[in-house]
């Protein structure tokens, strides 16, 4: 693995993770969670990776070891654009090859979007727990208090994630210790954060029609997090010519963090390579 710097348009430095593949396999573009960065996410990486995919893991500006305007996104431009900066990175290292998109959880509601704008870059879109359809939302006082931020200064790190138990993500007690001393971890967001978080959720029901690549969905069974429902109800809807629903029910919204992930894995990689 090696530790990347890829500059933005706005040069922004943003930290990321790169994986080498064999030559003509194919390349991963890997989104993370609100909260996650990834380091979480370096196991299910390091399989694909041994499978000769060349794999891109950034950490979201404002993320993980990006120090600079922590907890705040400007725009879902910016945002959308960061992924396309990301995407081209990755294809002029690993060439010209299928791109796999894979999200999970609120970079699954990332991911479905940016698919849905680029339809033709994608070869195949893995949304792993993705947060489409959560099942926590602020109240309505922390909802008032965003509008009224949006009016004024809207950047600074104010509002607190709703995930502030590590048992939402993981019944496995090892990596429940990690997420408590996670000095990396996102548990502060900017007003106009939350709100860009909003905006993506308009564009994915605009766009939805557009998933015509295949998509693998995995969901956990535990999840306390995600709407396993609503997501299900969705992704029946979409188009997309070939569609693969897994569901490993005894595992936890974070499945990289149960005790053996390999099955989830495999089925990662088996979908990317069929």
């Amino acid at each position: 693995m090696e530790e990347i710097e890829i500059t933005m348009p706005d040069q922004y430095a943003c930290y990321g993770r790169y994986w080498p593949g064999a030559e003509g396999k194919g390349a991963v573009l890997y989104l993370h969670g609100i909260q996650s960065h990834g380091e979480w996410f370096e196991g299910s990486c390091e399989y694909l990776a041994k499978q000769g995919l060349a794999v891109l893991l950034p950490d979201r500006r404002g993320s993980g070891k990006n120090r600079n305007r922590r907890g705040h996104l400007a725009s879902v431009r910016q945002l959308l654009e960061d992924v396309s900066c990301w995407r081209d990175w990755l294809i002029q290292r690993a060439g010209d090859v299928p791109l796999h998109l894979i999200g999970v959880s609120w970079g699954g509601k990332l991911a479905a979007v940016w698919a849905g704008k680029h339809p033709k870059q994608v070869a195949t879109l893995t949304l792993a727990a993705p947060g489409i359809f959560s099942r926590l939302e602020p109240d309505r006082t922390t909802k008032l208090k965003v509008g009224l931020k949006l009016l004024g200064d809207d950047s600074s790190p104010l509002f607190d994630l709703p995930l502030g138990e590590a048992s939402l993500f993981t019944d496995n007690p090892r990596r429940q210790e990690y997420i408590c001393n996670d000095a990396l971890s996102l548990r502060k967001v900017s007003a106009r954060f939350l709100w860009v978080s909003r905006r993506l959720d308009a564009l994915r029901k605009k766009n939805s029609n557009r998933l015509t690549e295949p998509v693998h969905l995995i969901l956990a069974g535990k999840d306390r997090i995600i709407d396993n429902d609503r997501t299900r109800r969705w992704f029946d809807r979409l188009c997309s010519s070939k569609k693969t629903l897994t569901c490993f029910e005894a595992m936890a919204h974070t499945m990289e963090f149960e005790p053996d992930p390999g099955p989830y894995y495999e089925a990662m990689g088996k979908f990317v390579f069929s």
